[in-house]
């Protein structure tokens, strides 16, 4: 082998050890980014001859960003809720108008493949009734967690700084409205498009799960009563380029 194939053979081998090492380098960073925990909840009640709420008490667990920092985590969060809940349940919540003498609440946790992201969703679907009223109110209040810290995200908080987040996220919405109305035999013509103008207050009831955020627009919102309670997924792969990597990889 004459000295320029060997000097070839050579720099491969380097240039292959380099890579590898960045490989590694990559690797590990993700990993450390990656929070190893669980999510239990226990559920818990609020019952009067008014008041029937269920609502989740949340322990989180593993060993990612330390134990004691997933406890006061789990305080965090567990404190949100519960102020949220208190706020709901009270006769002077503002969306209970006086008229409303009861409320309902049912909680659910949006399942999440775990290690892929550092944030889970937690979902109270609120009814309301009364003897005044002709017909009950039903809508959604939706929480989403920072699991490091417990800290309640916005949906800004998910996406890169200065973004146009909002722009897509209409533009994406709108191009469903065509389906929506199929599926609920409900003319094109019916929503209030305004409500899914790219405003920070249109897009502020949002879950995220394993591949996708689901954005939820309530009642009056998009349409008329009939139209209801409307959430439209939105895929990962569609808004990755602007996706916090912090929270969702």
């Amino acid at each position: 082998m004459d000295l320029k194939k060997k000097l070839a053979l050579v720099v491969g081998v380097i240039l292959v050890v380099i890579l590898s090492l960045i490989v590694v380098i990559i690797l590990i960073k993700q990993s450390k980014s990656i929070v190893p925990y669980t999510i239990n909840s226990v559920d818990q009640h609020i019952v009067s001859n008014s008041t029937d709420i269920s609502y989740p008490a949340i322990r989180l667990e593993g060993g990612g960003v330390g134990s004691d920092q997933l406890v006061l985590a789990g305080e965090n969060i567990n404190r949100i809720i519960k102020d949220e809940v208190d706020v709901i349940s009270s006769s002077t919540y503002p969306r209970r108008m006086g008229v409303f003498d009861s409320v309902r609440v049912k909680f659910e946790q949006i399942p999440v493949f775990i290690p892929a992201h550092n944030v889970f969703s937690i979902v109270l679907n609120v009814f309301l009734d009364g003897k005044k009223v002709a017909h009950p109110d039903n809508f959604i209040e939706t929480f989403t967690f920072d699991i490091e810290n417990g800290k309640r995200l916005s949906l800004a908080d998910l996406f890169v700084k200065d973004s146009s987040y909002l722009e897509r996220l209409s533009t994406l919405v709108i191009a469903e409205l065509p389906r929506i109305a199929r599926e609920r035999d409900i003319s094109k013509d019916t929503f209030f498009m305004e409500g899914v103008a790219p405003k920070v207050e249109n897009f502020t009831i949002f879950t995220v799960s394993t591949d996708s955020i689901t954005l939820i627009f309530n009642t009056y919102q998009i349409g008329p009563r009939p139209l209801g309670i409307v959430s439209v997924d939105i895929p990962f792969v569609k808004i990755a380029d602007i996706l916090d990597p912090k929270f969702i990889y």
